[in-house]
């Protein structure tokens, strides 16, 4: 899957959360992180531009 980067920070960002007692975050990067493999799965991640950045320049998401 060309997008597991993704998944691999909520993942990271989940280990944080649970290492510092974050509880209610912990629950919603599970949930997040269930949401994210099935939008994934679908394809929904298409490349698409967005406005990003100080300037709101845009740019290309792959």
């Amino acid at each position: 899957m060309k997008q597991d980067w993704m998944i691999q920070v909520l993942n990271d960002l989940r280990e944080f959360a649970a290492l510092n007692g974050l509880e209610d975050l912990v629950s919603k990067l599970d949930e997040t992180t269930v949401v994210a493999r099935s939008s994934l799965g679908r394809g929904e991640s298409k490349s698409r531009s967005v406005s990003a950045g100080p300037a709101g320049r845009s740019v290309k998401l792959a």
